[in-house]
């Protein structure tokens, strides 16, 4: 992977799992499957009102080394904030995987 000083940032995968209630209803959470080193970049923000209150919109991607065990069931905990996987870009090449993401606040 070029760049390998950028991957400055350190971020969770965390997968998603299932049990069962004592009732029997499913109940699904998250559990840490990896902490990685991942450079952070911000592509876009934008705020807007939605139901008399203002709503941020961030896109960010997440650049790590190639993970072929990621997908988009997964979700991304950076600095304490949970970010769900739109999509994956995965370029073997260059030995990289970009995680696409939109954080809405």
């Amino acid at each position: 992977m070029r760049n390998i000083g950028r991957l400055d940032e350190r971020i969770e995968i965390q997968s998603r799992s299932s049990a069962e209630n004592d009732f029997g209803e499913p109940i699904e959470s998250f559990s840490t499957s990896s902490t990685i080193s991942a450079q952070v970049i911000v592509k876009s923000g934008s705020e807007k009102g939605e139901d008399d209150k203002q709503v941020s919109i961030r896109n960010i991607q997440f650049r790590v080394r190639y993970l072929s065990s990621l997908d988009e069931t997964d979700q991304i905990l950076y600095r304490g904030k949970k970010y769900d996987i739109e999509f994956l870009e995965d370029n073997r090449r260059y030995g990289q995987t970009t995680i696409h993401v939109k954080a809405v606040e």
